[in-house]
Formats: C-alpha cells, sequence, structure tokens
C-alpha cells in the first residue's frame, strides 16, 4: 500500500492531535495535584497561625490572672500591716 503526501499528512496530524490531547490531560492532572497540595500547604499555614493565636491567647489570659492574683495578694498584705 503506498501513502501519498497527502495521507501521510493526515496520519502525522491525527497522531500529534492524540498526543496533545494525552499532553494536555497529564497537565490538568498535575494541575489539580498542584492545587490540592496548595490547598494542603495553605490549611497548614492557617492551622499553625491559629495555633499560634491560641497560645498567645492563652499566655495573656495567664498573665491577666497572674497580676490580678499579685494585685489581690499585695491589698491583703497591705491590710494586714
Amino acid at each position: 500500500m503506498v501513502f501519498t503526501d497527502l495521507q501521510l499528512a493526515a496520519e502525522l496530524g491525527k497522531t500529534l492531535l492524540e498526543r496533545n490531547k494525552e499532553l494536555e490531560n497529564s497537565l490538568k492532572q498535575h494541575q489539580n495535584i498542584i492545587e490540592d497540595q496548595t490547598q494542603e500547604i495553605e490549611v497548614g499555614v492557617i492551622d499553625t497561625q491559629l495555633l499560634y493565636l491560641i497560645i498567645t491567647m492563652k499566655i495573656i489570659w495567664e498573665w491577666k490572672l497572674l497580676h490580678k492574683a499579685i494585685s489581690l495578694y499585695a491589698m491583703h498584705i497591705e491590710h494586714i500591716f
């Protein structure tokens, strides 16, 4: 069977289109993976920032309680003397 230049060009074009679609699908899969990983990283960053905020608030709360306890102790000592 002898292929003409036109037939060869058509086969080459068809093969290139198929390969292009395969590459597009592969690219989309990789983009989806990257998006998923980016979202996981963003959630991790948000979780870390939230944890930092909670710890900071706890430290501030404990400092206020300690300050109040010291103030009450100081008032108690003033009444003794």
